[in-house]
């Protein structure tokens, strides 16, 4: 990069419920991009906790945080501030004003915006001075904002969040101390400093960004998809159409759906049903769930809540996704229940999000291909997320095979300006016919998943 020309960088953040995200994409080079390995506790990860630890009153670094401590940690930083905002996500509410949470999450993404600046300026400015490196490049963040999320208040509130952490980080040099919680609180007071940093930070849904990273893969293939985003707070079920043969518009977005039922609410509603078991506890059971030869001598008291909650999870996702299909084909699917079963029969799975997809969540979205499912099932078929040719594994000393990738997609597709799905035809621009088209009778499969 010649020094008489500015860097453009775009960092692709996915504030997850978890664990956040980052892949940046250098402008200059649009087809290389790469993920931010950061050092948290000592080790190298990609993945950061979505928390914070207090400490005698203090909050400390997001990298010092880590969900194997104990259980006097704010938890799950982006599903608490979404409580405050959204009621069907209750489940996460606490006794805290959502000011309080605003400053949490601001703090929290501070400190990895900074770390992501640092990578910037050692691998791209490495000779310039670090009072000068900030001016040699800008910075653009595109933050993913939970599907859930599209009410105005919402958008509003997580902006509000990204500015606070990006405009802390404006004018820091790498060897200056990390943001301080003092410091966030300043920055929210005053509107004139976040909105001076409004052209540089963006917000916008996961279903985007998905969407991106399903165009990009080298596996898709022409045909129905159900594209099933497992997060840590909610799984994203999202209908779509790909057909390579059109060239403009190769992908139709059909309908998605939010399910209150991520990865995380396996330890929530164990925790509640067995208050004495600490987190770590239930988490380390969960991980060793599907290989039972790890889990050695089981409480079973443990084992017996966690099938239950199992079951409780699988339910709902698979309700979930019956209504998913049910309002995809009332706005833009066929006329009749032999036409909607031959669509379904047809329906291709992308998984991505963490690795626990097998259960409760792949069989529950895959109910209507299995064999406890309606009798014209066919086998099931899902196709991994593969990485594309522009994500580059030179920065990196782990190598980004599917499984990682999987859990990185999101950020992948916001590494990209929102100008990037133009290939992407929406429910507004597709034509629907003026004739109203009225399914036949009895044709409901969340009803019919839940009769089965």
């Amino acid at each position: 990069m010649r020094k008489s020309k500015k860097g453009i960088f775009v960092l692709g953040l996915d504030f997850g419920t978890a664990y956040t995200k980052c892949v940046l994409r250098n402008l200059s080079n649009e087809g290389e991009c790469w993920p931010i390995e950061f050092t948290s506790n000592g080790r190298k990860t990609y993945f950061i906790d979505s928390l914070l630890h207090i400490r005698d009153g203090k909050r400390l670094s997001p990298l010092q945080s880590s969900m194997e401590k104990d259980d006097s940690i704010i938890r799950f930083l982006k599903m608490r501030l979404l409580s405050k905002l959204i009621n069907s996500a209750n489940i996460w509410e606490d006794d805290d004003t959502i000011e309080l949470c605003i400053v949490d999450a601001a703090f929290f993404l501070s400190h990895i915006i900074a770390k992501c600046r640092d990578h910037i300026e050692n691998n791209f400015y490495p000779n310039v001075l670090d009072t000068d490196s900030h001016n040699m490049y800008d910075l653009y963040i595109n933050m993913c904002l939970p599907v859930a999320a599209q009410n105005d208040k919402a958008k509003e509130v997580f902006l509000k969040v990204l500015l606070a952490a990006y405009s802390s980080t404006r004018l820091r040099s790498t060897d200056a101390v990390l943001p301080k919680y003092e410091e966030i609180e300043n920055i929210i007071k005053d509107e004139s400093k976040l909105n001076s940093y409004k052209e540089f930070c963006t917000c916008y849904p996961e279903t985007s960004a998905n969407l991106i990273s399903f165009l990009k893969s080298p596996a898709r293939q022409s045909g129905y998809y159900a594209l099933v985003d497992v997060g840590g707070g909610t799984v994203d079920v999202t209908l779509l159409e790909y057909n390579s043969n059109n060239r403009e518009k190769p992908l139709w977005y059909y309908h998605s759906e939010v399910i209150y039922e991520g990865s995380s609410q396996i330890e929530i509603r164990v925790k509640k049903k067995l208050p004495q078991k600490t987190v770590r506890e239930i988490r380390m059971y969960k991980e060793g769930y599907e290989n039972r030869n790890n889990l050695g001598n089981v409480d079973a008291q443990l084992g017996g809540v966690y099938e239950s909650v199992i079951l409780e999870i699988h339910n709902r996702v698979g309700k979930a996704m019956g209504d998913c299909i049910s309002n995809s084909f009332k706005k833009f699917g066929a006329s009749s229940i032999e036409m909607c079963k031959r669509r379904i029969r047809e329906m291709k799975f992308f998984f991505c999000g963490n690795g626990m997809s097998k259960n409760p969540y792949e069989l529950g979205t895959r109910f209507f291909h299995s064999e406890k499912g309606w009798r014209w099932h066919p086998a099931p078929e899902s196709i991994p997320f593969q990485p594309p040719s522009d994500l580059n594994n030179k920065y990196s000393s782990i190598y980004i095979d599917n499984g990682i990738f999987k859990r990185l997609s999101v950020a992948y597709g916001m590494s990209f300006m929102s100008e990037n799905l133009t290939e992407c035809m929406f429910p507004s621009d597709i034509p629907i016919s003026a004739v109203k088209i009225e399914m036949q009778r009895g044709y409901n499969p969340a009803a019919d998943y839940e009769e089965t």
